[in-house]
């Protein structure tokens, strides 16, 4: 706790205003892009999704230590999969190799992306789907919010002469917003981002034939289910850098999805030791960190267990650190430019 004020101080103090992003067209995937993510379904740890608003830090840092699995995602031409005459409109195609190989089909302009449908094998036999889906409409920025809805129609059962009896219809009303702005902490690296809350309703409405009419069985039953997802305009992202879907209750996370991430240990031995200058060292109340250069920075210490305790975003080339509060141990200093490239690194000792 007490570091946490420590944070707040020292981000009233020291750091900047940055503004929010806007995304188009050209920050997201393209043909011929291949993504690895890690994923975890039901995850055990906790993981503080935020609150919506402006400015916001969500640190996601030990998201390492919950991946169970990775994916590599690639984004194709529709004309090199299975499926490309299920889907005549789409240009571009995102497969998957998960449980099945998938197919995600979708029609990309410098104005929006439409969701089209899918396409999967299963015990070798061909299905598709139109499961509608957000559009999203560029360019992206806070608040923006769109709404689309489609509806289905599936038959449960038919007379004795083969006519429809009971039918039910499926609506699908999907809403975006972008609810908030701010910094994704990953062990990757720190990435401004857009923060996008997706949510969808489902209502069936059941009927039934009789004589000339359909009547409604019972009334509708509306299911809702949300997720979120952290966009940023980094150009080595091009897609999510991390996705949640709660449960049912919008409580808890069930899925976790978030880009490929540096392991602490590589970090620790990615650069020379000693490319930051601190002082003094050891420290006992505060300690100075001086930056190669003076442009926008992410510097970050860690615990020599690998835990971030301290994040701090500049554009100064010296930062004054209290110390004080932190317990005596060795600590790791990364410090990271804008595109998460790791440009300095130290160590301190805390007395």
């Amino acid at each position: 706790m007490a570091i946490k004020f420590v944070l707040i101080a020292l981000m009233l103090s020291s750091l900047n205003s940055f503004a929010q992003i806007t995304l188009k067209q050209h920050h997201f995937f393209a043909v011929g892009d291949s993504i690895t993510e890690y994923y975890n379904r039901l995850p055990k740890t906790t993981i503080d999704i935020g609150e919506s608003g402006a400015n916001k830090i969500w640190d996601f840092s030990n998201l390492d230590t919950i991946a169970v699995a990775k994916q590599t995602l690639k984004f194709l031409a529709p004309k090199d999969t299975p499926f490309f005459t299920d889907y005549p409109n789409a240009n571009i195609a995102l497969y998957a190799n998960d449980i099945y190989e998938s197919w995600s089909f979708m029609e990309i302009s410098k104005k929006k992306v439409t969701p089209l449908g899918h396409g999967l094998f299963i015990n070798n036999e061909k299905r598709t789907g139109n499961y509608g889906g957000s559009v999203m409409k560029f360019p992206l920025k806070y608040l923006d919010k769109s709404s689309n809805e489609t509806v289905k129609e599936t038959v449960l059962e038919k007379d004795e002469n083969g006519q429809d009896l009971i039918k039910v219809k499926t609506v699908l009303n999907y809403t975006y917003v972008i609810d908030a702005w701010g910094d994704v902490i990953l062990p990757k690296g720190t990435f401004l981002s857009l923060r996008i809350k997706y949510t969808l309703n489902t209502t069936n409405y059941i009927y039934q034939k009789q004589e000339d009419a359909w009547v409604l069985l019972r009334q509708p039953e509306t299911n809702s289910t949300r997720s979120y997802k952290w966009w940023t305009n980094d150009r080595n992202a091009k897609y999510p850098v991390v996705q949640i879907v709660m449960d049912e209750a919008n409580e808890k996370p069930i899925v976790v999805q978030y880009l490929e991430a540096i392991p602490f240990t590589k970090i620790i031995n990615e650069t020379q030791e000693e490319t930051l200058k601190v002082y003094p060292n050891p420290a006992k109340e505060h300690l100075f960190i001086q930056i190669p250069k003076a442009e926008e920075t992410y510097t970050s210490i860690y615990s020599i267990q690998g835990k971030m305790v301290l994040n701090l975003k500049t554009n100064t080339s010296q930062l004054k650190v209290d110390v004080s509060r932190f317990p005596s141990e060795t600590y790791l200093i990364v410090s990271r430019n804008k595109a998460g490239v790791i440009i300095g690194k130290s160590k301190f000792i805390k007395i």
